[in-house]
């Protein structure tokens, strides 16, 4: 038998040590990419509405702002809101 010298074990210890950072590193960047979430700005959910909205009415309320109008559409309290009628 062979005994291993101290350089020996420092050198499988910082070869041991790689490996565990490199497992880490990507299990963490799996992780992250998994859990990543993709989300929709208002502006394109608002689209997405819309265009469903077209699809299943004969008019569309757009209400916008905070007053004293009451909105057709949701019946808050809204500055304003006009109507676009759909001709079929």
């Amino acid at each position: 038998m062979h005994s291993v010298t101290s350089k020996q074990k420092t050198g499988i210890m910082k070869k041991y040590i790689m490996y565990v950072m490199a497992i880490i590193i990507v299990a963490t960047f799996l992780i992250v990419e998994v859990n990543k979430e993709e989300r929709m700005s208002d502006i394109a959910l608002a689209n997405v509405e819309a265009l469903a909205d077209d699809e299943l009415a004969d008019n569309q309320y757009f209400c916008y702002g905070v007053g004293k109008v009451t909105c057709p559409y949701s019946g808050k309290q809204v500055a304003g809101y006009y109507i676009r009628r759909n001709i079929k």
